[in-house]
């Protein structure tokens, strides 16, 4: 399989691995799929697992993607990342749209989704140059100079984002993997940028079909909400004056080669430095126009002169009218930076943006990626478990560092600084840290899901417990860090949060400190929370008095927990943990940590689970794989769990 030699000599390249590698044997592997480990620039092992969409036709597609799918599951432990292989761009839209029309569930469509911005993407037709022609022979700006030696020319041209799309086809996203941000992430710019230019679509659409069918058949109006302002200011003669153009930066070796009207550029040597949101949301817009608009406008139109194929063909034309201002630049690769912070005004740059793209961050996700975390630059996907923006890593980072005021009010002037003390914490700690930023991913992922447990386990018409509910989230994330280190398991997050708030508004009363907003934002009340004696927080260290569990105690437990039961909501349910807690609060009986098993007529409802830290600490205590790294079982997580004590609760619900 020629194309899939093609994949794997360009995976290497690209994620500078080195050229000897190893099979991987799968069970569900299939024609068109391989398994690779691979070693990286660092020597160290990463798992591929690699499927190749162009060799094959789209009646093989949905077997192949489903296959491929079960052969991640079935290396799943490794982190494999998945890696694609297709013919060009719109042979990926192409397998996409089938596969997700083809897909009935909405969780499934969710998990494809997310599948496909998560892979790795490969384009095997790929020129070695691409030829882009322009709109004519007179070039209306150049400048050409020479900075420390080096000759940097730039020259403007007219091109339609149509030629454009020639090298955007075979690149993909890696035509802007030295900007800034690759493309747009999904918010409201973006959905604006979208709108623009659905409106200049839909008026090339509009004037194309009147001149041949009569305007009193065609409502745009009623179909798309197009009125007659839009018809006036979103025609594509308009495009070049409304929008900055885009930046084009060669970096290959030697001059580009130029004609009378054409430019050839190495799709290996270019990235666009400026403009991949016009680049990313345009041609998204166009491809969902093109799934969109010709079935549903046959539909209305009332004379049949046109077909959908003819509907497609003229969208797909409308990228040939619309010229933009295209500057493209020659010169030594070590400019791209510089340029590109200088020239992306469109939505403006700002300072966390450009420290995504800087050394310090590459540095750091050197260490990161052992945890399977990943920071991005603005609209990147992460091939990697874990993922977050600048600014939410060194929040992450102050948390761990014991100091969520800080992380709750951090200042951005303060960003550089941050950075580079959170480089050499990693270096001198890699294994502690990397594991508490895995714990909060994990915790946060539950924070997001779990509003109305948290809601559940609170008194709202108690202040103190509110604000601890409303402020107190990175409070409760450095809380949970340094009390999960006293429990053997650390992902019963809802036992601990009731734990926080009883203990924070216990040093609240014995010390007298407000709880409010401001409270949150400094790290003083964590410092007295940290020195607290013993007498005060004394039972989060002492074994479980588990010699007051009567009989007597725990029938009056069975009588409590019945009580509350038929006073909510029975889907409240995971409420047992925290009215537990405060059962034995109330009756100052000091078990701070056990463990519920629930069955309905005495089957068990769901599998008990050892905590995540068992098996973190696997791969990320032996990062070489090397045999002498790995814990003995007696010193591991996992054998302290075995051996533990702890009270174990059997909740039957009949």
């Amino acid at each position: 399989m020629d194309s899939m030699k093609d994949i794997i000599d360009t995976l290497l390249e690209k994620r500078k691995l080195e050229k000897n590698y190893d099979y991987l044997r799968l069970e569900n592997i299939k024609e068109h799929m391989l398994g690779l480990k691979c070693l990286n620039s660092d020597f160290e092992e990463e798992y591929y697992l690699l499927v190749d969409f162009s060799s094959t036709s789209d009646d093989e597609w949905h077997d192949l993607y489903y296959s491929f799918e079960k052969s991640l599951e079935e290396i799943d432990d490794m982190f494999p990342i998945a890696v694609m292989g297709f013919k060009d761009r719109k042979q990926e839209k192409e397998v996409y749209n089938k596969l997700f029309k083809e897909t009935t569930k909405a969780a499934d469509k969710r998990k494809l989704k997310e599948r496909f911005e998560s892979k790795i993407s490969i384009y095997v037709d790929i020129s070695k140059l691409i030829e882009l022609e322009y709109e004519d022979d007179i070039n209306y700006l150049e400048n050409h100079v020479i900075v420390d030696g080096n000759n940097l020319d730039g020259n403007v041209y007219n091109i339609s984002l149509y030629e454009i799309n020639k090298l955007f086809n075979v690149t993909g996203n890696d035509l802007f993997g030295k900007n800034v941000r690759s493309g747009i992430p999904r918010n409201s710019t973006a959905n604006k940028l979208k709108s623009s230019f659905k409106s200049y679509i839909l008026v090339y659409l509009y004037n194309e079909l009147i001149s041949k069918v009569s305007k009193e058949t065609i409502d745009f109006e009623e179909l798309y909400g197009l009125k007659e302002d839009t018809m006036m200011y979103n025609c594509p003669e308009l495009f070049w004056f409304c929008h900055n153009g885009i930046t084009i930066f060669s970096y290959d070796e030697g001059e580009i080669i130029e004609t009378r009207n054409t430019i050839k550029l190495n799709p290996n040597k270019v990235s666009v430095i400026n403009g991949a949101q016009t680049l990313t949301n345009f041609f998204n817009c166009l491809d969902d126009m093109m799934e969109e608009v010709p079935n549903t406008l046959i539909d209305k139109l009332e004379e049949k002169l046109f077909t959908e194929e003819d509907i497609k063909d003229i969208l797909n034309d409308s990228a040939k009218k619309i010229i933009v201002k295209t500057i493209i630049i020659n010169g030594p690769e070590k400019y791209v930076s510089p340029i590109t912070y200088g020239l992306n005004t469109q939505i403006p740059v700002k300072n966390e943006d450009i420290i995504s793209n800087s050394e310090e961050i590459r540095e750091i996700n050197k260490y990161l990626k052992y945890g399977q975390i990943e920071i991005l630059k603005p609209g990147q996907i992460s091939t990697y478990k874990y993922s977050c923006g600048v600014l939410d890593y060194v929040k992450k980072y102050e948390m761990c560092m014991d100091e969520p005021g800080t992380s709750k009010n951090f200042s951005k002037k303060d960003l550089n600084k941050t950075i580079e003390k959170s480089i050499e914490t990693i270096k001198e700690d890699k294994y502690n840290i990397i594991k508490k930023l895995v714990l909060l991913f994990e915790l946060e992922e539950w924070w997001n899901n779990s509003k109305n447990e948290r809601k559940g386990i609170i008194n709202l018409n108690d202040s103190v417990e509110e604000n601890l509910l409303k402020y107190g989230k990175n409070y409760f994330f450095s809380y949970y860090l340094n009390e999960q280190k006293n429990s053997i398991y650390d992902d019963d997050f809802l036992g601990f949060f009731s734990n926080f708030i009883f203990d924070m508004k216990k040093i609240s009363n014995e010390n007298d400190i407000p709880i409010n907003d401001s409270t949150f934002k400094k790290n003083d009340f964590y410092i007295k929370y940290k020195t607290t004696d013993e007498n005060i927080l004394g039972k989060n260290h002492r074994e479980p008095d588990s010699e007051k569990l009567t009989v007597n105690i725990l029938n009056e437990l069975k009588k409590y927990l019945n009580e509350d039961l038929n006073k909510t909501d029975k889907k409240f349910i995971h409420k047992m943990n925290s009215d537990i807690s405060k059962y034995f609060e109330d009756r100052n009986i000091g078990i701070r940590f056990f463990r519920i098993i629930k069955t309905d007529n005495k089957k068990c409802r769901e599998a008990f689970p050892f905590s995540s830290s068992v098996f973190t600490e696997i791969y990320m205590m032996n990062e070489d794989f090397s045999d002498d790294k790995y814990k003995e079982y007696k010193d591991s997580s996992f054998c302290n769990q075995v051996k533990s004590d702890f009270p174990l609760f059997v909740l039957d619900y009949e």
